[in-house]
């Protein structure tokens, strides 16, 4: 079944009706907001400092985030929205609920549901191999023949085993690659080919890569444009009218957007970076149109009259493929509740959400900050505690004293596999790291010369020589290890 175009009124959409928060809730309610805002505990303290609160303002002022947005939800009702502190430090203008962010990742939520919509419709199948439906470009084969086994199933829960794991971005001024130049690795594409590697289907592999192939999908079969194409399967039927998909941002999204934010709090040298990508990474959107979204899957998972699509499509959505992953969401279960959620990070921005069906309560946080993450995971988890999904897991660290010679870790690191250069100091009789773009951290001492800040989760062992100097400290990232070697000079 090549791509064919069907009848253009398949993809007339309607206005919902009678959805869950169809109606605008007041976005000023204080009482909510100041419960979950007060009180908040750091994600990962030493001892000493087990179960101490901090204010919002000294957790932003600490993590160098100027100011973030935020929608909550109560029984299905949008029931707080609006934004804390302002666009930079210093005099700027401050964040409304109308300051718009980029979701990054959490763009793929909202794609996945539009491909879902499209399935709803008959437009798309799920489980028909995606190659049937392109011809302006395909999956290339592997040395096992697995391409045309891949499906919009594959793409959207990533087990399509392609490659490509997230995007950079483009400054503003650069030239963009169209959508089959980035699958190919083509200039002026800025990352590799998305290519099968590994087996098809079987395990998790997270893909911003699959994503794309998921776009060129959704584009080739309705002939329209992504960003046109979400603007009338998702954005307009839920009422997401300060949101686009649209790459650069459109005038009256640039006006309103937070500008992003370094590691030191610092505005970055680009305003924001551009992402052609648009299912995976591209996005603009608020915190209050985000929870409307949200409100979208809810109303579907319910059955509603006028939800965007079936009870059936909205449980698989949810329900895990492989690991804790469903279609465009991860899926957590907590005993008598279940909840989705999904993280984003691209260059400067910084956002997370957490919804669950059962008990119709969730939560948009969205910043404009590299450290905006840690900001919005200490505040979903005030959230949940403020809801009564469970106690917060705070990491509680034995730090020890520095041992003798610690000054021999001063010095700046290189690590060859990222490019990246880093700094380690003395001050006030302690360590501290810092690079050019991060602000500086505090080095706790571990024991057995291994150290770790209480912000960031590297955690770092310097390996000294007979005569006590450090050359050599390898870094666990958790996800990967890395080594670093002192740079002369």
């Amino acid at each position: 079944m090549k791509k064919h175009l069907l009848s253009l009124c398949l993809l007339a959409f309607s206005m919902s009706c009678g959805l869950p928060g169809g109606t605008d809730a007041p976005t000023d309610s204080p009482d909510a907001a100041a419960a979950i805002l007060s009180g908040l505990l750091a994600s990962r303290v030493p001892a000493v400092e087990a179960s101490k609160t901090f204010s919002v303002d000294d957790r932003m002022a600490h993590l160098r985030v100027p100011g973030f947005g935020m929608a909550v939800i109560e029984n299905d009702q949008i029931i707080w929205n609006g934004g804390h502190g302002h666009f930079e430090f210093g005099p700027s203008s401050p964040v409304t609920a109308e300051t718009a962010f980029q979701a990054a990742s959490m763009s793929k939520a909202v794609a996945a549901f539009g491909a879902l919509v499209m399935v709803e419709r008959g437009l798309l199948d799920l489980d028909i191999p995606v190659n049937e439906y392109l011809s302006d470009w395909e999956i290339p084969t592997d040395d096992r023949d697995q391409a045309g086994h891949i499906t919009m199933a594959h793409l959207l829960g990533h087990t399509a085993a392609l490659t490509v794991h997230g995007f950079p971005g483009y400054a503003p001024d650069q030239t963009l690659p169209t959508n089959e130049q980035v699958l190919d690795g083509a200039e002026p594409a800025n990352t590799d080919p998305v290519r099968i590697d590994g087996t098809v289907g079987e395990a998790f592999r997270y893909s911003g890569g699959g994503y794309t192939v998921a776009e060129q999908v959704m584009e080739e079969v309705s002939g329209k444009e992504f960003a046109e194409l979400m603007q009338e399967l998702v954005l307009n039927p839920l009422g997401m009218y300060h949101s686009s998909f649209v790459q650069p941002a459109s005038d009256d999204v640039a006006e309103r957007a937070a500008p992003a934010i370094d590691g030191r709090g610092d505005r970055h040298d680009d305003i924001w970076h551009v992402y052609p990508e648009q299912a995976a990474a591209g996005l603009w959107t608020t915190p209050g149109d985000y929870a409307r979204f949200l409100l979208g899957i809810s109303a579907a998972l319910q059955g509603m009259e006028g939800a965007l699509i079936s009870n059936q499509l909205a449980e698989r959505m949810i329900t895990p493929v492989k690991g804790d992953y469903g279609l465009g969401v991860a899926v957590k279960s907590d005993g008598d509740y279940v909840s989705i959620h999904h993280g984003g990070s691209n260059y400067g921005y910084r956002c997370s959400f957490s919804y669950s069906p059962d008990m119709k309560s969730g939560f948009v946080v969205m910043t404009s900050a590299d450290n905006g993450a840690t900001l919005a995971s200490e505040i979903l988890r005030s959230a949940k505690r403020h809801f009564g999904w469970g106690e917060f897991e705070q990491q509680v660290i034995d730090v020890v004293p520095l041992p003798e010679n610690w000054e021999a870790l001063a010095g700046s690191w290189h690590i060859e596999e990222f490019d990246f250069t880093f700094s380690i100091f003395l001050d006030s009789g302690r360590l501290w790291i810092e690079d050019e773009r991060t602000a500086p951290w505090q080095l706790h001492h571990l024991g057995e010369d291994v150290y770790r800040t209480m912000e960031e989760r590297a955690v770092i062992s310097a390996h000294r020589t007979e005569s006590g100097d450090v050359e050599l400290l390898t870094l666990d990232l958790g996800d990967q290890n890395v080594t670093a070697r002192r740079v002369e000079g």
